[in-house]
């Protein structure tokens, strides 16, 4: 995929995964994965998915 279609999947996408997904691919393609991860962008990104799949958890708990 080029960097276009990858950067319009990323700003299209409804699911905040994907949007994860596609900003480390594009991330990972000019610097290593573990520096990729440090960028704050991608930082809110995961953060955000992380804090979606507790609330997730906590429901089914509580329910």
């Amino acid at each position: 995929m080029s960097y276009i279609s990858l950067l319009r999947l990323w700003i299209l996408s409804p699911k905040e995964t994907h949007r994860y997904a596609f900003a480390m691919v594009m991330a990972a393609r000019t610097m290593p994965v573990d520096i990729a991860e440090k960028l704050d962008h991608i930082k809110q990104l995961r953060f955000n998915v992380q804090l979606k799949e507790l609330r997730k958890r906590i429901n089914r708990r509580i329910t």
